[in-house]
């Protein structure tokens, strides 16, 4: 049965806490599609499965599937970051609204003792982090928009992008931890998401050319 939503008229708003909490559920959920990105690009690139598409000609659909888990794995992290306007639902709009004292109070033992300063800590620090422009500009330039980029800011390197992006993860973590909306860790996940990856990516691991 599907469930029909009603929307007030705007007299009654949710409150900022209640966006906080949602937001951050939402936030773990990418933190897990991020990480499941990350092990199908790493397991597609070290484990042979490059050769074994070149051997059959599917070296073409590889490449633009490779790009397209990169393009997505770029929007996901790079919107993280994004300035937010009142009524979006980025992992940024959370942090804006928790530095309002009252917000910050209003959420504070929800989680485990101190998560949610070390949430804001790493949101801080990564916020300021060298790699985040130029992950900014492969999105704005090369991803989500077509332009000229800035020749100060290089592309960032594969390195660079999954590190970033699994920093990001870290963050969502906390986040989601540090507000109630999760208990359990990201890193419950890892075992199935690398497995995920190598079962997905195993006929070409283990095919031989004819």
């Amino acid at each position: 049965m599907s469930q029909t939503i009603e929307f007030s008229s705007g007299e009654a708003e949710e409150r900022p806490a209640t966006i906080v909490y949602e937001i951050s559920d939402v936030g773990f959920a990418d933190g897990i599609e991020i990480k499941q990105l990350i092990q199908l690009l790493e397991t597609q690139n070290n484990e042979g499965v490059n050769d074994a598409l070149n051997l059959t000609e599917a070296d073409t659909a590889g490449l633009i599937l490779g790009n397209s888990m990169i393009s997505r794995l770029v929007l996901l992290v790079s919107r993280v970051y994004a300035p937010s306007r009142e009524h979006d639902m980025h992992v940024g709009r959370a942090f804006e609204l928790l530095e309002d004292p009252a917000v910050k109070a209003d959420m504070a033992g929800r989680g485990p003792p101190g998560s949610l300063t070390r949430a804001l800590e790493t949101w801080r620090r990564l916020r300021g982090d060298h790699r985040l422009p130029k992950i900014k500009q492969f999105r704005d330039k090369y991803t989500a928009h077509l332009g000229k980029p800035k020749p100060e800011i290089p592309l960032p390197e594969f390195g660079e992008l999954f590190s970033f992006a699994h920093d990001t993860t870290q963050l969502l973590d906390q986040l989601a931890r540090a507000t109630g909306a999760r208990w359990e860790g990201l890193n419950t996940w890892d075992s199935q998401l690398r497995e995920s990856a190598r079962r997905f990516w195993k006929p070409w691991m283990t095919r031989k050319d004819n």
